[in-house]
């Protein structure tokens, strides 16, 4: 693997011997975009026997090589990667460079950052995990991010990570953040690394928790379940995902919210239908004066119980259809396979109290994957 600074050698030795290389011919920018374009087209377009064509990490990487081309491939390249930049303990040499390139930064705007993508049972033992150290630099580095993914792992076997986000680490341009697989040291400290990002309009949390004994669950009548401490949520705050998360943290989240210095106003919930079922009704409720908008995820594993759906969508109806859900306006389901696309169909004669009240039922599916809501 080419470490940045021997990839930088290795461009200053080329460009010595410039007067033995051919010119290269100069192109219309048009042809070179529609050049990189056909990087993007599907495994057929490529021909039978390329074993490449449809491979995410085959086609990030090697729209990565033609961003390190030459300056006029790179707006192209980063276009097809949606100014995205994915860091991870094992990187390629490409992106090593990229980082290291003096127009990267200022065509990034997207990090995803994976601390550990390992999965602990079959590591070999060469990943390094991503450290808070490491996080600052990248955030120094890249000045005009703003959407932001911290991941614990890509699997559901990877170990959940603590957040890598020490004092300092802040920005006043990031509006969407999204946690996932992530341990926070206590909800005082997830309320403080929120409030370091004031203009934050997206707040996604994805089997997130709270590092503390598993043993000590709090319970509603516990004295500190409304403890949520001195940081108030920012005030650009419109938009929320949770999914998963621990009774700690989600018990918290809903008083939070509704913080009584300084509330948000969350208009847009996202979470997974079973969440919303068993565990996500108390957070829901926290929400229902100001909520417009509700989007459902339906599994592939629950398509397969079609009686569990229908007890889940009727319960659903029930408490969205209430009066304290005044400003609900649509309720959008979505599925992760094409024949969820009927079912939805079928199961929405379950919610006859949000048709009663007007509310708009809309569905689709899901196109790659959901990172930021």
């Amino acid at each position: 693997m080419f470490a940045p600074f021997m990839f930088s050698a290795a461009l200053k030795d080329i460009r010595a011997g410039a007067s033995v290389i051919m010119p290269i011919p100069s192109l219309p920018q048009e042809l070179i975009d529609a050049i990189i374009d056909c990087l993007a087209l599907p495994k057929t377009s490529h021909g039978e026997n390329d074993d490449t064509g449809d491979d995410p990490d085959a086609i990030t990487t090697s729209f990565e090589s033609c961003a390190l081309v030459t300056d006029t491939w790179m707006p192209r390249a980063l276009f097809h990667l949606q100014n995205t930049l994915t860091v991870c303990p094992r990187m390629t040499a490409q992106k090593l460079a990229l980082l290291h390139h003096p127009m990267f930064p200022s065509f990034v705007n997207k990090l995803i950052m994976v601390l550990d993508g390992v999965q602990p049972d079959f590591s070999d033992g060469s990943a390094k995990s991503v450290t808070t150290s490491d996080t600052a630099a990248m955030l120094g580095t890249l000045k005009e991010l703003t959407h932001f993914k911290i991941s614990g792992g890509t699997s559901n076997q990877c170990k959940p990570s603590r957040v890598p986000l020490s004092d300092g680490i802040s920005s006043s341009l990031m509006t969407h953040l999204v946690f996932e697989r992530v341990i926070f040291d206590s909800f005082a400290a997830f309320s403080e690394i929120i409030s370091r990002f004031p203009a934050l309009e997206s707040l996604s949390l994805l089997q997130a928790r709270l590092l503390q004994d598993p043993r000590n669950i709090p319970q509603q009548t516990d004295p500190d379940i409304f403890d949520i401490g001195t940081h108030a949520p920012p005030r650009f705050l419109k938009t929320l995902r949770a999914e998963t998360l621990d009774v700690a943290l989600e018990s918290k989240l809903g008083p939070w919210l509704n913080h009584p210095d300084k509330p948000c106003s969350i208009e847009s919930f996202t979470s997974n239908l079973s969440i919303l079922y068993e565990d996500s009704k108390p957070l829901l409720e926290w929400l229902s004066s100001s909520v417009k908008t509700i989007r459902v995820f339906t599994s592939p594993n629950e398509l397969w119980y079609p009686g569990w759906m229908n007890l889940a969508w009727s319960s659903l109806d029930k408490c969205l259809s209430s009066e304290a859900f005044s400003r609900l306006r649509t309720v959008h389901l979505v599925g992760y396979r094409r024949d969820a696309e009927g079912l939805h169909r079928k199961f929405q004669w379950s919610m006859p109290g949000l048709v009663q009240k007007g509310i708009a039922i809309t569905e689709g599916l899901m196109v790659g994957d959901v990172v930021w809501i």
